[in-house]
């Protein structure tokens, strides 16, 4: 080996053995006060414990709680969301004498949410998701941290994985501030119908309810329920529907009119459609209730009426007949705004109120349905 190569290998040599040693170097108090006052974070934190557990004093502690709330604010202000910082702080995070400081864990919270964003907005949810959950595990946040977090990952992950996140909030006094809010009730409601059967019964959904929210969760969350019978799928509907039921929430005002606009969206033969049958069957027999069903009816936008479009005619005969038979004045309502859009009597800010008009008139001969002058004007306003 010629001398060069010796001298070479000699510095290598050298170099490495430096380091090793200064990697096992044992810094003091004073060299952590030193890097305290440096600010020299990051240092601090790798080497905080090399002072012995009986030597860990206040002062130590008061040390460790200075850096690492200032080492959160400064990754903040440095926008430094690297996954090596986030590594960093999880591991500051499993210190106790971090773990029980108020004010490290309300940075953390805020530095995570931040860290979460960016990793998000780089389209790597699996990772971020997983990150999310080691997060969560590692130390829990508050209640508008999980609040925040869900309304982050909404769009991003199934309920069922950010259970632990829903149930922290959904379960906490403060429940009543967020149980109401669209994006958490929304998962919510995901959450409680994935925990129960396709067709659950009412002690099954009773059970659910109770491990899922407390009462001041609920208070908030079931009028927020509510307004959905009127605007998901006809299936699912069915289900919030009787989600709602087996707490008793709704009215007999609220059953008439949900009920009947379920049976005119067509719904497929099951439970659900022999509940609002029987219902709408029901109404034939009580005008008072009937007339608040209409006047509901009336304010939806778009008027319901899927029903309409059923096909083939068989399927959509027997329905409609026994509608007409029981609830005809909504018929005539129905016809009244289709004939007043499309020959321009009156104006609707939404368009088109009676979407299923033509599908409807399109059989008025063989339903003998409307009246005969009302077919020939239909006729011709479409000429």
């Amino acid at each position: 080996m010629s001398s060069m190569k010796l001298i070479f290998w000699a510095l290598f040599t050298y170099s490495l053995l430096g380091t090793a040693q200064s990697q096992n170097t044992v810094y003091t108090i004073a060299d952590l006060e030193s890097l305290e006052i440096q600010k020299n974070f990051r240092e601090f934190v790798r080497h905080a414990h090399d002072i012995r557990p009986s030597q860990r004093d206040r002062h130590w502690r008061e040390m460790v709680i200075s850096v690492g709330t200032q080492y959160l604010d400064d990754l903040v202000a440095r926008k430094d969301f690297s996954k090596e910082s986030f590594n960093e702080v999880e591991m500051l995070a499993s210190w106790p004498v971090l773990r029980e400081d108020l004010f490290f864990v309300a940075k953390r919270d805020r530095f995570t949410h931040r860290y979460l964003s960016q990793c998000l907005s780089q389209k790597e949810a699996k990772i971020c998701l997983s990150q999310l959950k080691q997060f969560w595990n590692n130390l829990p946040g508050e209640v508008e941290t999980a609040s925040q977090l869900i309304q982050l990952f909404s769009d991003y992950a199934p309920a069922q994985e950010l259970s632990s996140l829903i149930l922290m909030v959904s379960r906490n006094p403060q429940a009543r501030f967020y149980c109401g809010r669209e994006t958490f009730a929304a998962n919510l409601l995901n959450l409680m119908l994935n925990s129960l059967p396709i067709d659950f019964n009412e002690s099954q959904a009773q059970k659910v309810i109770q491990n899922s929210a407390s009462k001041e969760c609920w208070d908030q969350w079931s009028p927020w329920a509510k307004g959905q019978l009127f605007k998901a799928p006809a299936l699912l509907a069915d289900r919030y529907y009787q989600l709602l039921q087996s707490k008793s929430v709704l009215s007999l005002e609220e059953q008439d009119l949900y009920l009947t606009y379920y049976f005119l969206q067509g719904p497929k033969p099951g439970d659900g459609l022999n509940r609002a049958w029987n219902r709408v069957q029901e109404l034939a027999e009580q005008f008072e209730r009937r007339q608040n069903v209409i006047k509901g009816l009336m304010q939806l936008d778009p008027l319901p009426g899927k029903l309409f479009a059923m096909r083939p005619i068989e399927k959509l005969k027997p329905m409609f007949k026994h509608f007409q038979k029981s609830i005809p004045e909504y018929l005539d309502r129905y016809v009244e705004n289709c004939l007043n859009y499309m020959d321009g009597t009156k104006t609707f800010p939404h368009g088109n109120p009676t979407v299923e008009c033509q599908d409807l008139f399109q059989y008025s001969d063989i339903l003998n349905w409307p009246e005969p002058p009302i077919r020939q004007k239909y006729s011709a306003i479409k000429k």
